[in-house]
C-alpha cells in the first residue's frame, strides 16, 4: 500500500467527508410496509454534545500534509420520527500538498439521539483526480443498509457507520485489559471492530497534555483478524469525553500522525456527568 493510499484511507475513516442536508423530518420515508416496531436502546451521552468541534493536524513526520475538523452541528434533524444528532467530519490537504495531491472530503452522518446508532451517511469525496459521492441509508426497523440506494446489506441491531462508532464508543465505560467488540458498517459490509484498551499514557499534543487511554483497533470479518502492514495506534482521553487526542499510523517510509490542536466543548445533556480517573 502507497503512502498516498494510506493517507486517503486514514483520513476517509477517521475525518472524511458532502454538502450538508438541511435539517428536516423524514419520518414519512421510513414507514416501511409491514414492518416489525423498532427496537431501541438509551444512551446516556456523558461524552459530547451540540456545539463541540475538534481540529487536528494530519503530518507525515516533520511535513504538515492537512488538517481536519469533526463537528456537532446539530440535534434537530429528524429521521424516522426520532430526532438525531448531525455529525460532520472533513479532511482538507494545505496549499504544499495540495500541488501533489489536493484532498476536500466530507461526511455527514445522522446518529439517533437517543441510542446513537446511524440513519444516514453522506459521502462526498474529492481526491485528486477521483471523485465520488456516496449515500448510506439505515434501516432499523428491518435491519439493512442501502448504498447509493442499490446495494443492500444486512445489518444487526444498533449498528453505525465509522463514526458513528467512533461517537457511540465515546460513551462507554472502559478501562486497561478491556477489549471492547462492536458493529461497523463500511461500504458493502458488515465488519466487528475488536477495540483492546492496552495502556494508558500521559500525551502532549498541540491542544494540550492530556490523560489518555492506548488503543489498537483491528477489524475482524467472519472471525479473521485484518492485519495490516502497519499499525494504527489511537489515544483517547481518559476523561469523560473521551476525544481522540492522537493517531499513529505505521506507513512503509515513516509514520503518519493526527495531533488535536483545539477542542471546542459541546453541551453535555447526560443524567449524571462524571469525570473517569
Amino acid at each position: 500500500m502507497s503512502y498516498k493510499q494510506f493517507f486517503l484511507i486514514m483520513l476517509a475513516l477517521l475525518f472524511a467527508g458532502v454538502e450538508p442536508t438541511v435539517a428536516q423530518n423524514r419520518s414519512e420515508f421510513w414507514k416501511t410496509p409491514g414492518a416489525p416496531p423498532l427496537k431501541t436502546r438509551k444512551v446516556n451521552n456523558c461524552a459530547f454534545g451540540v456545539g463541540e468541534k475538534l481540529t487536528y493536524s494530519v503530518n507525515y513526520g516533520v511535513i504538515n500534509a492537512g488538517s481536519a475538523t469533526v463537528e456537532v452541528l446539530s440535534d434537530t434533524t429528524r429521521i424516522a420520527g426520532r430526532p438525531n444528532y448531525h455529525l460532520v467530519s472533513m479532511a482538507k490537504s494545505n496549499k504544499v500538498f495540495s500541488l501533489f495531491f489536493k484532498v476536500e472530503d466530507r461526511i455527514d452522518s445522522y446518529q439517533d439521539k437517543e441510542g446513537l446508532f446511524t440513519w444516514e451517511s453522506r459521502v462526498r469525496l474529492r481526491e485528486g483526480n477521483y471523485k465520488a459521492d456516496r449515500y448510506f441509508v439505515f434501516d432499523h426497523y428491518v435491519k439493512t443498509a442501502t448504498r447509493n440506494n442499490k446495494t443492500v446489506t444486512k445489518i444487526p441491531e444498533f449498528c453505525t457507520d465509522a463514526m458513528g462508532t467512533y461517537f457511540y464508543f465515546r460513551t462507554l465505560e472502559f478501562d486497561v485489559g478491556d477489549t471492547i467488540f462492536l458493529p461497523i458498517y463500511e461500504s458493502r459490509k458488515v465488519y466487528e471492530l475488536a477495540i483492546p484498551i492496552v495502556g494508558r499514557e500521559t500525551i502532549k499534543v498541540p491542544a494540550g497534555t492530556f490523560d489518555c487511554y492506548k488503543i489498537i483497533p483491528q477489524l475482524v470479518e467472519n472471525e479473521a483478524v485484518f492485519q495490516s502492514k502497519g499499525r494504527m495506534t489511537l489515544w483517547v482521553t481518559a476523561d469523560q469525553h473521551r476525544y481522540l487526542a492522537k493517531v499513529a499510523s505505521e506507513v512503509i517510509f515513516g509514520t503518519i500522525h493526527i495531533n488535536l490542536t483545539e477542542i471546542q466543548p459541546g453541551q453535555i445533556e447526560c443524567e449524571s456527568p462524571t469525570e473517569n480517573d
